[in-house]
């Protein structure tokens, strides 16, 4: 009796916290990268792999925002490669949807090697068209 009284009164609190804190700690990630382009858009990325490993092809979520506001509905290309190497991405990752106003799912990413990597994001949409540009070491 006194067993299922204790599960009864610790372990779904716990439980629920458990979970609360899986939820607040997805939704409060940090961006693993954030830029700003010269027309005022700023691009936050998350990845789904943090750190990004190589050789593992992995998804990111692109937030991009003007004057404070999402961008919806946006064409947005994103290209790169290794500017000391003199080659592109190996895959042609692609955006798959915007399951939220200013969110935008990208598969397909994968670094293959280390050193300085580039990443050149165009956006066109109801706003200028405009390009920002991340660099970063694996």
């Amino acid at each position: 009796m006194k067993i299922c009284k204790i599960t009864k009164t610790f372990a779904l609190p716990i439980l629920f916290l458990l979970a609360l804190g899986v939820n607040v700690n997805a939704n409060d990630s940090p961006p693993i990268f954030e830029t700003n382009s010269t027309q005022g858009y700023t691009v936050k990325i998350f990845s789904s792999l943090n750190p990004i490993l190589l050789n593992q092809i992995h998804e990111w979520q692109l937030s991009i925002e003007r004057n404070n506001a999402p961008v919806s509905g946006a064409s947005i290309v994103l290209t790169g490669g290794m500017p000391n190497h003199d080659h592109g991405l190996p895959t042609q990752p692609k955006i798959t949807s915007e399951p939220a106003p200013g969110r935008y799912i990208l598969e397909g990413i994968r670094f293959h090697m280390p050193g300085l990597w580039e990443i050149i994001i165009d956006i066109s949409g109801d706003g200028p068209q405009d390009t920002a540009t991340i660099e970063f070491k694996l």
